[in-house]
């Protein structure tokens, strides 16, 4: 859960650690992590959004960050937005939290051969994020980038935490999620990650949410555990 001191201060307890908020601080409340959270009167510490499993865990020293002063009227538009029925119609409700944690969390990735400065692994994520319809094999990215596949697919998992065939179907999930929310078609959002049809993105996003895409846009976003992709 991302939380935001919206008026006052508070204490928060996370893991055994002791953290003070201040006006305009964000904090990160980890999954699976015991924490506690004291306010004094008149404090106003409000929901910006959550995340499920490990995926969504920061380190402690980025637990907190404080958020600049003009961000205020968009962190209020996403507090109303996700906690009520008031919902513009091309509200995205993941996109304060995953800017938190996109900014917060990145991974140092392994540089490349060559030393171009440019890691394979940042390369490989950069590319798959402008064209997530890529069918590229990590021995065809090895190939490319002059990196031996096995040593590519290790800095993989030391980059994401995930192998390179599960980052890639989770990144799609991730897209397509928010696809739906911008009111894409099934069809369209299918030709944008590179499935055959409507059908099989069917098939592939009600395993991994428990529900059809059109389930998913008639407001399916409040009912699914979704995992985020940090890169």
């Amino acid at each position: 859960m991302l939380v935001w001191a919206y008026r006052g201060t508070a204490q928060l307890v996370i893991g055994g650690r002791k953290y003070r908020l201040r006006r305009g601080d964000a904090a990160w409340l980890p999954a699976g992590v015991l924490n506690s959270i004291t306010l004094p009167r008149g404090a106003l510490l409000l929901p910006l959004g959550s995340r499920t499993g490990s995926s969504a865990v920061l380190p402690a020293d980025v637990l907190i960050q404080s958020l600049p002063p003009q961000a205020e009227g968009r962190l209020l538009h996403t507090v109303v937005a996700n906690y009520s029925f008031i919902r513009p119609e091309r509200h995205d409700p993941n996109d304060v939290t995953r800017r938190f944690l996109e900014l917060f969390s990145a991974p140092r990735l392994p540089t490349a051969a060559g030393g171009s400065g440019v890691s394979a692994v940042s390369r490989i994520i950069e590319e798959i994020r402008r064209e997530p319809a890529s069918r590229r094999t990590l021995v065809q990215w090895g190939a490319e980038l002059c990196v031996d596949a096995r040593t590519l697919g290790h800095d993989f998992i030391d980059a994401t935490g995930q192998t390179y065939v599960q980052w890639r179907a989770q990144l799609r999930m991730t897209l397509a999620r928010q696809y739906l929310e911008e009111r894409m078609t099934v069809s369209q959002a299918a030709r944008k990650l590179g499935y055959t049809d409507a059908s099989a993105l069917t098939r592939v996003f009600t395993r991994a949410h428990g529900m059809s895409p059109r389930e998913y846009q008639r407001n399916g976003w409040q009912h699914t555990d979704e995992e985020l992709i940090l890169r």
